[in-house]
Formats: C-alpha cells, structure tokens, sequence
C-alpha cells in the first residue's frame, strides 16, 4: 500500500504577478516536483519606477518524504523587497509537516527541529549572502528566514533544509532502525530577478 499524505491546499503560497524557476533536489524521495522554466529565458519581476520598487516571488510547494517514507514536508520558498533592491526578505516556508502511523497521516504534534541554509548567488556564482536559521517546533507548520542583501539582475536563492524529529520519542526515545533515516532533507534552488539593479 502506497502512502499519500493530504494536502491542505488552503495554504499554498502562490507568485504575485511573478515567476520564479525553480529546482527541486531531494535527499529522499520527491511527492511533487515543479518544472523548471527554461534556462534561457530567466524571470521577470514585477517592478515599479522609482524608489518604491517592489519584488514577489514565491516558488510552487513541493513535498519531500524522509528516507524511511514515514515522515513528509511540504515546503516553498518566498522572496519579497521593497525600496532600494539592495536586500529582500527571504523565507523558507513548511506549510505542512506529517507523520505516517496506524495506516493513516497525522499532522505533526511532535518536536521537530528544522535548520535551513540560505545561500544568495549571483549569475556567475558568487556568494552575496548567507545565513542558517534554527527553529524548534511542535506543530506542522515553521518559517524560516530573514533579511538577506541581494545582487542586482539575475540570482540563485539556494535552499538547503533539515527537519529531525516528527515522532513520539524525539529527542529522548531511540527510534529503531538507522540515526536519519526519519529526517527530511531537501535541497531546492529559485531563480530570481532583479531589475532595479541590473549589471
């Protein structure tokens, strides 16, 4: 019997009058993955003349399941700058954490502690920004994330993310089997614009 998690589609993140490529590679196996757009034709954000300039980018959600397939995320990330184009806030989003127990999926009540590095790149790959951020949790739903400084024209927002826990005896309990082999990892890279500031 295959598992499936239930998706809550009431919280999906969608892009406002923007675009974002995305790149989805999984450390297990991937529920659903986005097609990225063409590499020749990057996107192209909303933008508005003068000093109010606006970016929003929020790339589709997509599930990842742990090693094991006892565990499942569903993750996206956003982008969002306003003003001078010289930093966005930059947010990884779980908007559903499940576990599978008894033939059935649960939504997450267990501790889960999630890391995510993100990694702002530009065209040619260097590194403009780079921050992890920590959370501990006991529901099925966290944020990551914060202020990050941005390249002007094209760049690569790179997400690498950790979940471990999400079962009744974490981080006390042995969990039998292998040490990860209930983690969530995941890594996933969006393609931004930003034209306020083109090379």
């Amino acid at each position: 019997m295959v598992k499936t998690p239930t998706i809550n589609t009431s919280s999906l993140l969608r892009a406002v009058s923007f675009a974002c490529a995305v790149t989805l590679t999984a450390g297990a196996a991937v529920v659903a993955s986005p097609t990225p757009a063409a590499a020749s034709s990057p996107s192209v954000c909303a933008s508005h003349p003068g000093y109010l300039w606006t970016l929003h980018c929020a790339s589709p959600r997509s599930g990842v399941y742990s090693p094991d397939r006892w565990q499942w995320t569903s993750a996206s990330v956003a982008v969002d700058g306003r003003g001078s184009g010289l930093t966005a806030d930059v947010s990884y989003v779980i908007d559903d954490m499940q576990y599978y127990w008894g033939l059935k999926w649960y939504r997450n009540k267990y501790r889960a502690d999630t890391t995510a590095t993100i990694t702002i790149e530009g065209a040619n790959g260097t590194v403009h920004d780079k921050k992890t951020f920590k959370v501990t949790s006991n529901g099925s739903a966290v944020t990551l994330g914060g202020k990050m400084n941005i390249p002007g024209g094209t760049f690569r927002v790179v997400v690498e993310s950790h979940v471990r826990g999400m079962w009744w005896g974490y981080p006390n309990g042995r969990h039998k089997g292998y040490p990860g082999e209930t983690d969530v990892s995941e890594k996933r890279t969006v393609i931004v614009h930003n034209p306020l500031r083109d090379p």
